[in-house]
């Protein structure tokens, strides 16, 4: 079970009560993170998480071989090895690059798949790869909400560190969630 009190930010637990706006994002923000804590990949540590309920440039910090790392999480509907890369939008990849350099921190791009994998990205190792225009959900949340082009990097799966994690039961995902949000 995750130490739920440290993913959300809270210094209590408390219920926080969300819109039907919001509530998609917000569910899944709390996937990411609740998949990320109760991953079981040994090679992260000391998890930071950003507002569940803000829209970040990232998800969290946390330390990689005793240095620190800031992370982007996606939980992905298919299989690590469906397509032959995964794909990132260039200003989230650019601001996560800025991060390294200013502060030092590893720029790390990390999706969980539904076969049990974890496809981990080191971006400064990516550097090099080819920026694409191509039409995209204008808001990854509210696919209703219409499609506008979007410059992307797809990142090569080969340049993954893949690692098997452990998957979380969406039952239990659902019943933290609603352990720490009312929806009106």
């Amino acid at each position: 079970m995750a130490t739920e009190i440290y993913m959300l930010n809270i210094s209590v637990v408390q219920m926080i009560t969300l819109t039907s706006k919001n509530v998609k994002f917000v569910y899944s923000s709390f996937k990411e993170r609740y998949t990320a804590e109760n991953s079981n990949i040994s090679i992260f540590n000391n998890y930071s998480f950003t507002d569940i309920t803000g829209y970040d440039q990232f998800d969290a910090t946390c330390e990689v071989a005793g240095k620190k790392a800031i992370v982007e999480y996606k939980v992905r509907n298919n299989a690590s090895d469906r397509y032959p890369s995964v794909m990132i939008e260039k200003k989230k990849f650019d601001f996560l690059i800025s991060q390294y350099e200013e502060t030092g921190a590893i720029p790390i791009y990390q999706s969980f798949y539904t076969d049990g994998y974890a496809l981990i990205f080191d971006l400064r190792k990516c550097q090099d790869i080819q920026v694409e225009l191509i039409p995209c959900p204008k808001y990854t949340a509210n696919p209703a909400a219409g499609r506008t082009n979007k410059y992307v990097i797809n990142l090569p799966i080969e340049r993954a560190l893949k690692k098997k994690y452990t998957m979380p039961d969406p039952k239990e995902i659902d019943q933290s969630f609603y352990k720490h949000f009312k929806v009106c």
